[in-house]
């Protein structure tokens, strides 16, 4: 499996470079040992995890470098994945009976957007005139 690794270029106070493995969306670990951790599975409850917050603007710092590593699952980790595939494939099956949506509608070239009106429903929130 690839992993997106981020790396910082320059160095801290100790001399070290900083290594950020990215886990989707979610976050980043700053464990450097990452790919042979036997936590990778209860990421968020470890202290070497950054949430998605904090992980933007490391992302977001002037050196940050990215990388891909070649990273080895676990069986565990690959029964994961293979349910996870079984349950897509199992999703499709299920949808394939339903017909497809329709076509996209759009309007007429110059025809004017139809809006719905929107109803206050608490007024309590209004200024009283």
């Amino acid at each position: 499996m690839l992993i997106e690794t981020l790396v910082e270029t320059k160095a801290d106070a100790h001399g070290s470079i900083k290594v950020y493995y990215v886990l989707g969306d979610d976050g980043l670990c700053s464990n450097p040992e990452w790919a042979t951790c036997i936590y990778r599975l209860a990421c968020r409850k470890c202290p070497f995890f950054i949430a998605k917050e904090q992980a933007q603007q490391i992302r977001s710092r002037e050196g940050i470098k990215r990388f891909l590593e070649v990273v080895e699952l676990t069986e565990e980790e690959k029964r994961a994945a293979q349910e996870d595939a079984q349950k897509i494939t199992e999703n499709i099956e299920h949808t394939a009976q339903f017909p497809p949506p329709g076509g996209l509608h759009q309007r007429p070239k110059g025809e004017k957007a139809r809006y719905i009106p929107l109803q206050v429903l608490d007024a309590s929130f209004l200024p009283k005139t």
